[in-house]
């Protein structure tokens, strides 16, 4: 009986001590209760970097995370806020610099955040500085992106009186490829700031998997994969807005597949389903 009660005791203890487990990656690596005070125990973390699961705030303060096979930042924490001081970077080789998962991201902070995603991977949508599938906000920041195909791509964003420079692949033989591309049912949404280069730049809307997609473009009207910089201050940039054909039935992935198959039938994600995104539980 004893001997029960001891071991009992000892799982318990267990139990009690141990760590949490949050729902966000750096460098390939989960962040929790244990090392979360200081990130750069994680191979590839230098500088100062920690995260405050009460506030949702990863804070890098002159700090760099460098992947070489995975993402830089995979996040799946709703209303993450990357707090950046001084000059701080995320590195991929191999896939993103940020992989968002269907959530809100802010980034803000009086630093620099460099952000540099793969341009040699073999799966295309891992060339890309940033791969959005929820929202993301750069306010009051310096923020500059680079990837083989894309910088900024997919979701819904905000630029809110930031520096901003992104630039694509124009080597890249994607359909996708562009600085700032494939972006959710609007144009971004601009506050205090705007497009200053390159000059004569708008947005096109194009209808893609039957659900509209915005992609800026040049003014030679081609897609832009050069450095597209967003400047406090300055006045917006027009659009154009092409014609989009009625939405026909069907359900795809957010990568453009169609699937075949009933919405009940398949696994938990972000569908579109007859030209609505849907998220699946």
């Amino acid at each position: 009986m004893c001997a029960a009660f001891a071991v009992l005791f000892v799982s318990m203890a267990q139990q009690g001590m141990a760590q949490d487990t949050y729902n966000i990656k750096i460098a390939g690596v989960s962040v929790t209760s244990e090392n979360c005070n200081n990130l750069s125990v994680i191979k590839g973390v230098t500088g100062k970097a920690k995260y405050d699961n009460d506030s949702k705030t990863l804070t890098l303060d002159g700090a760099t995370i460098h992947a070489t096979s995975t993402h830089g930042i995979e996040n799946r924490v709703d209303g993450l806020i990357i707090r950046v001081s001084n000059e701080s970077s995320i590195v991929s080789d191999k896939q993103t610099s940020i992989w968002n998962m269907d959530k809100e991201i802010r980034i803000s902070g009086d630093g620099k955040l460099t952000l540099t995603g793969s341009s040699t991977a073999s799966d295309d949508k891992y060339n890309k500085a940033v791969f959005n599938q929820g929202t993301i906000t750069i306010s009051n920041c310096s923020v500059e992106a680079s990837g083989g195909s894309n910088g900024f791509y997919g979701g819904y964003w905000i630029f809110d009186n930031c520096n901003v420079r992104v630039k694509g692949g124009s080597n890249s033989n994607s359909t996708h490829k562009g600085s700032i591309a494939w972006v959710w049912d609007r144009e971004p949404t601009f506050t205090d700031c705007a497009i200053t280069s390159p000059t004569g730049a708008y947005w096109e809307e194009v209808e893609e998997y039957e659900y509209p997609y915005f992609y800026l473009y040049g003014a030679n009207r081609d897609v832009v994969t050069d450095w597209v910089v967003i400047t406090k201050g300055s006045t917006g940039i027009k659009s154009v807005a092409t014609d989009t054909k009625t939405k026909k039935c069907g359900i795809y992935t957010l990568d453009g597949s169609r699937v075949n198959n009933k919405i009940e039938n398949l696994p938990a994600g972000m569908y579109i389903v007859n030209g609505q995104k849907i998220l699946k539980k």
